[in-house]
């Protein structure tokens, strides 16, 4: 399920309600935590278990160069879900602004895709280029899909956003 922002409480304003939400957001927040950490935790704990045996010195710092990527991986998850979870809460607001799309688009697209790779990639505007939102965060939303775009896509191939009525879609 997609997250939810803002929002009133469920059961129409009674307490009840509002308990209710409050620990269905805490029981999304732990899942989403669990999902978020569960692949960077395995690849450090395989990742330590390499390190413990003996090996070449320029192989342990691969495998310390990957330790703290995951660590990273970890400490950026974190810090996106509490960020999260306090627009949820409403301890922190939303700066809404006029974001022009296309110039976000492709400094993210091109910030997604490594400077060596062979993917094709494209950018298409029919229509409005702009989308009122908190420009931090719809950077963060499109570094997201535009990962997993990267990660999905074979090496030569091709991903492709859409920019129409000031709404984004990637294909790939």
């Amino acid at each position: 399920p997609g997250r939810r922002f803002g929002g009133g409480a469920a059961g129409g304003g009674t307490g009840g309600g509002q308990v209710l939400e409050s620990y269905e957001k805490q029981k999304r927040f732990i899942t989403d935590a669990g999902h978020e950490l569960k692949t960077p935790l395995a690849v450090l704990s395989a990742t330590a278990e390499l390190l413990s045996g003996d090996m070449a010195q320029d192989k342990r710092a691969h495998y310390l160069d990957v330790i703290q990527q995951q660590a990273q991986r970890m400490d950026g998850s974190m810090r996106r879900m509490l960020e999260l979870s306090r627009l949820e809460t409403g301890a922190k607001a939303l700066r809404r602004e006029q974001v022009p799309l296309s110039p976000l688009v492709r400094e993210r697209l091109d910030a997604a895709v490594p400077p060596d790779s062979r993917l094709h990639t494209s950018v298409i505007v029919d229509g409005t280029d702009t989308a009122e939102a908190d420009r931090a965060l719809l950077a963060r939303a499109l570094d997201a899909i535009l990962e997993n775009a990267v990660q999905h896509t074979p090496p030569d191939g091709s991903i492709t956003v859409r920019i129409e009525k000031g709404v984004c879609a990637v294909v790939n």
